[in-house]
């Protein structure tokens, strides 16, 4: 797989992002110090796959999953000792839940999307007209 440092890849004003002025398909990366701190994954110039980031000491901080540039599947964070602070689940860039819990590891916030709420009605036309 085509990896190249994050600074490289250029964006334009329709978010299609490219690296020597072609789509660019491959990982973006960021290195400090010597070791890796981000990591996001491009398809033909969109955002596609994963998009992590790691804390100093190499463990994960914090994961998306992206599909055609939209935020499509599982975002979590952890916090520096390796515990679950956020869950997110999204669907064509909707959110359809989220969990957060405080320090102590309670749940401090529960989300999740209802048939009544305006955007269910956009989900489901992407649903039916995307299908991935």
């Amino acid at each position: 797989m085509n990896e190249v440092p994050e600074d490289e890849i250029d964006f334009d004003e329709d978010l299609i992002y490219t690296f020597r002025g072609v789509p660019f398909t491959g990982v973006g990366y960021e290195e400090a110090d010597g070791r890796r701190v981000s990591a996001v994954c491009y398809l033909d110039g969109k955002q596609d796959g994963y998009s992590r980031s790691w804390y100093d000491d190499g463990s994960l901080r914090e994961e998306f999953c992206y599909r055609q540039n939209s935020l499509h599947g599982k975002h979590v964070l952890y916090d520096a000792d390796g515990r679950l602070r956020l869950e997110e689940l999204y669907e064509y860039g909707i959110l359809l839940s989220k969990v957060e819990r405080n320090a102590e590891g309670e749940f401090s916030v529960i989300f999740e999307l209802k048939s009544t709420d305006p955007q269910w009605k956009t989900l489901n036309e992407f649903r039916n007209h995307f299908q991935w």
